[in-house]
């Protein structure tokens, strides 16, 4: 099934696609103050399934995110309903420090006794958030914001926050192992660092 353009002019951006189980439909609407909400719809006969919904500073952006949404996989109906089902309960994210530093922290979030990402956070003029989390996250975005607004007390602060959100859908570790002892070069300095278990 492919993408069919309904509308573009001036205030609305339309695209259709109809599938066998569903339709799904992406809509740009241009706001009073001149941003842009982007939505992409999926329906299930006339009932409204689920909106995944986006915001736009000006209409190149809002291009963007659509040539985004339009190249990305649909969502599956068993994934609209898992992802409903955890919109309809609490959110009960841990958090635990990696590290601190003079103005840096990492922190690792946790879902359900899973590790599902990590927070980096600089202290400046402005506070400086980078959210790295699961795919399946970006949809209690809101939610997860929230929630990490609490927990970490960022709403006590007076500092303008800034929230970089990063999304990945695979997981991996890899650990590498080296018999042979390694040497670091530190301007004139030699160091032996020996990696053993």
């Amino acid at each position: 099934m492919t993408w069919q353009k309904i509308s573009d002019t001036h205030d609305l951006i339309s695209y259709e696609k109809n599938k066998e189980d569903m339709n799904i439909r992406i809509e740009a609407r241009l706001n009073k103050d001149r941003t842009w909400s982007i939505y992409k719809t999926y329906f299930e006969g006339d009932n409204n399934n689920f909106i995944d919904e986006h915001k736009a500073s000006n209409i190149s952006d809002a291009r963007k995110v659509i040539d985004k949404l339009l190249e990305e996989k649909d969502l599956s109906l068993e994934k609209i309903n898992e992802i409903k089902t955890k919109k309809s309960k609490a959110l009960d994210i841990n958090l635990k420090r990696a590290f601190k530093e003079d103005n840096t922290e990492k922190w690792n979030i946790y879902f359900n006794s899973s590790n599902v990402g990590f927070l980096n956070i600089r202290y400046g003029e402005k506070v400086e958030i980078d959210l790295v989390a699961d795919e399946s996250f970006r949809f209690l975005e809101k939610q997860l914001l929230e929630e990490l607004n609490t927990v970490l007390g960022l709403t006590k602060i007076s500092r303008e926050i800034l929230f970089n959100n990063y999304y990945f859908a695979h997981h991996s570790h890899k650990k590498l192992k080296s018999k042979k002892p390694r040497k670091l070069v530190l301007g004139n300095i030699e160091i032996g660092m020996g990696f053993r278990e």
